[in-house]
């Protein structure tokens, strides 16, 4: 492809700069430094630079800027603006750090953000599309993002904003592209996955809602359609129409290459397995050294083990650490009920809990809902929920579905409140065999509050019992905030003594 014009996609960065990782300090091969070496080796005057979306929020750098330097340009903003990216998109955590944030990112980027369906005071925040010229042909780009993002973000930080429908927006600017611009190549971007894998057709267990991308796949007239949001690596084509997505924190980088005369396209994933650029970290490495100092300060002891040894054997222990994270939210917000989830990834509480465990423990950024839960609900969310486990050689063992494409360990959730059995061994949908609530039967028309993270609450995950209950509050600091506020009064952690009674038998 002599005449070749190439994309480079960055997508769900979260903040990960650095060629190691924050919490562990282990190198990894992720990070920004390692993209900008890739980017370095494939740039030219026919390339443009993009990323869509998911860019600062979720690295524990960011939280410490957020918390000591909320005026100041963000360490991703900086480093994004000397590499000078073309455009970008936004994603759902975009809008987890406030108004304020998100527009100190977007002003000093350096790139048009082209969020096409997002209204800020009623008017659009991005364009339609973008059109730029490369030699002699015309490329036209348009962005859009989850409008899921509504229903899991606090309504704080989104003040004054409206997310339109994706997919309805998407088709507008392509029909207003193709009818106005004669373009030689028609560029989407959307922050939002797929349902089903649209090489396989398989499903790729992702709300309809949230990831709406096979169906902006299948609108007539965009040459290439890159996605994000599910962090998963994928790339192929559908009729005309090639697809990318990236792995999340900088570990990939898409590179499309398109011959404008024919639009063949050939679309590759690269792996961030080069050289960090060190030079390149330098403006932000003071500030990177204050966030360590930070991350190691000392904020609990504990009494009795609260680790996650083995997170199978974690989640089948009725008084351990979940059960203290959601006595921890119980207390806080008052509910009756509460709900935790935590991934593999998930060490529980050392001896000694440093602020750098919490970040381990939860996404540093999700707020909280208190919803009114009737008994009929409650046991359809936990017949969900017991849907993770099966049996495996005669033993309880977590579900293969809940471990490809991805890892899915975060949809178990344990509830604490009331005490229940899972018989792994029935049907799905007739696995709970006792539910009670301080020692009676749960009723189908007895009502109790729950405390869930805004994306659960959402429905999120796979769960639409949980989407319309009524709200009875609402909680708007994450649980890394919320557990080092209990710190305060709470020095010494222990096992809940009077914990919830959570029974897996076969």
């Amino acid at each position: 492809m002599a005449e070749r014009i190439r994309i480079l996609v960055t997508s769900d960065l979260h903040g990960t700069l650095f060629p190691q990782d924050e919490l562990s300090g282990a190198l990894h091969d992720a990070g920004l430094a390692r993209i900008r070496t890739l980017v370095s080796y494939l740039r030219n005057d026919r390339t443009l630079l993009v990323d869509n979306g998911d860019a600062f929020c979720g690295a524990p750098l960011t939280s410490y800027h957020m918390s000591r330097y909320p005026d100041e340009i963000q360490p991703v903003t900086k480093l994004m603006q000397e590499m000078k990216y073309d455009y970008i998109n936004l994603g759902n955590h975009d809008f987890s750090c406030g108004t304020e944030a998100l527009m100190m990112h977007v002003q000093n980027v350096g790139a048009p953000c082209i969020t096409g369906n997002l209204l800020f005071h009623g008017k659009p925040f991005g364009p339609t599309y973008a059109v730029r010229k490369i030699g002699e042909y015309k490329v036209v780009l348009f962005g859009v993002t989850s409008s899921f993002t509504a229903l899991t973000e606090p309504s704080r930080n989104l003040r004054h904003f409206q997310l339109k429908d994706a997919v309805a927006c998407a088709r507008k600017a392509v029909s207003a592209i193709r009818r106005m611009e004669n373009p030689d190549l028609v560029i989407g971007m959307y922050h939002g996955g797929f349902t089903t894998d649209p090489a396989t057709g398989a499903s790729l267990k992702a709300d309809a809602k949230e990831n709406e991308g096979n169906e902006i796949l299948s609108i007539p007239g965009i040459d290439v359609l890159i996605t994000g949001h599910q962090h998963l690596s994928l790339v192929g084509k559908q009729l005309d129409t090639t697809y990318v997505q990236t792995a999340a924190n900088g570990q990939e980088i898409a590179m499309i290459d398109i011959d404008p005369k024919t639009r063949e396209c050939e679309a590759r994933l690269l792996k961030a397995d080069v050289d960090a650029d060190e030079e390149f970290l330098d403006p932000i490495r003071k500030e990177y050294e204050e966030c360590q100092n930070w991350l190691e300060e000392d904020l609990a002891h504990c009494s009795d083990d609260l680790t996650v040894a083995v997170p199978s054997e974690a989640r089948m222990d009725p008084s351990g650490f979940a059960s203290l994270i959601n006595h921890i939210q119980m207390e806080t917000t008052g509910a009756q009920l509460s709900a935790y989830a935590f991934s593999d990834s998930c060490k529980g509480f050392p001896e000694v809990v440093k602020r750098r465990d919490l970040f381990r423990i939860a996404n540093p950024f999700g707020a909280f809902l208190v919803k009114k839960i009737t008994g009929k609900v409650l046991r359809e969310y936990l017949e969900k929920c017991a849907e993770f486990w099966t049996i495996k050689d005669t033993h309880i063992a977590q579900a293969s579905r809940y471990e490809t494409p991805k890892p899915l360990h975060g949809r178990y959730d344990m509830v604490s409140g009331v005490d229940y059995t899972i018989k792994v061994t029935n049907d799905i949908g007739e696995r709970i065999v006792s539910l009670t609530y301080q020692g009676q039967p749960v009723e189908d028309d007895q009502e109790f509050t729950i405390c869930l993270n805004r994306y659960r609450a959402a429905g999120g995950g796979d769960f639409p019992m949980l989407k319309d209950l009524p709200a009875a509050g609402t909680y708007t600091r994450d649980l890394m905030h919320m557990c080092e506020e209990w710190f305060k009064d709470h020095p010494v952690l222990s096992r809940i003594q009077d914990a919830t009674v959570i029974t897996l038998t076969k």
